[in-house]
């Protein structure tokens, strides 16, 4: 009951959001909130069940992305444009390459912050990052938080990257249609 209440106010703020006419980060920054309005017990858990300074660290990369796409707006465009569009396979491809670059939050957060998502393309849009964020460890925060669980586990890194990599990559064709 508690994930379908999480997933059902976390739609609710993006599109109330997008009504308003709020910029997508605050909306991005207000669905994270209400994850740990949603899982937090007591503060000492919220240490315990993350990694607080890994997740600061995507903090700032998500933020440093979007200072950097803002000023690169111009040169950024092309590249985006399409993918805003949703056009395909470009937009399959270009999540699968940025996202296992600069992960598929921040990847997400670039499109976002250069060039505005239809509501029509905005599904698509979300399908292929977070299918992207399967491939490889860098693709997704949650992947480098999973093998560091692994690694504690003695379980062989190698091995899990191996399948983790052929799991992604055919979980991630359907982002192509």
């Amino acid at each position: 009951m508690i994930p379908a209440a999480y997933l059902a106010l976390v739609a609710v703020t993006i599109f109330l959001s997008d009504l308003s006419g709020l910029p997508v980060y605050l909306s991005l920054g207000a669905a994270f909130a209400l994850g740990f309005v949603f899982t937090f017990r007591s503060l000492r858990e919220v240490g315990r069940a993350f990694d607080v300074r890994s997740l600061l660290t995507l903090y700032a990369f998500v933020g440093s992305v979007s200072v950097a796409a803002l000023a690169l707006k111009p040169a950024l465009l092309p590249f985006v444009r399409p993918v805003a569009q949703g056009e395909q396979p470009y937009s399959a491809l270009f999540f699968g390459v940025a996202s296992n670059f600069i992960s598929n939050v921040p990847a997400t957060q670039l499109v976002l912050s250069i060039s505005r998502v239809t509501p029509a393309v905005a599904s698509q849009t979300a399908v292929a990052a977070g299918l992207a964020g399967n491939i490889s460890p860098v693709a997704s925060f949650a992947n480098i938080l999973a093998l560091q669980i692994a690694r504690r586990a003695g379980v062989p890194i190698r091995k899990t990257v191996a399948l983790q990599f052929v799991v992604g990559v055919l979980s991630f064709l359907p982002a192509f249609l």
